[in-house]
């Protein structure tokens, strides 16, 4: 994940950005559920606390009889 340059909004959803190299030259427009803010290196985020439940029924563990 790199940082971009915000240059300009377009209406409520839409941006339109540029690369921190190159803040005069935009990249295009995105829609804002393609962006994620910037937070750093992957390392310096902190595990979650609580793990991921996955939904549905748990799978059967089938035991052979001997």
């Amino acid at each position: 994940m790199v940082p971009y340059v915000i240059l300009r909004r377009h209406g409520p959803t839409s941006y339109e950005i540029a690369a921190q190299d190159q803040p005069s030259q935009a990249l295009g427009t995105y829609h804002s559920s393609q962006l994620t803010p910037y937070r750093g290196l992957e390392k310096e985020v902190p595990p979650p606390v609580v793990p991921i439940r996955r939904r549905g029924r748990p799978r059967k563990h089938n035991v052979q009889n001997q």
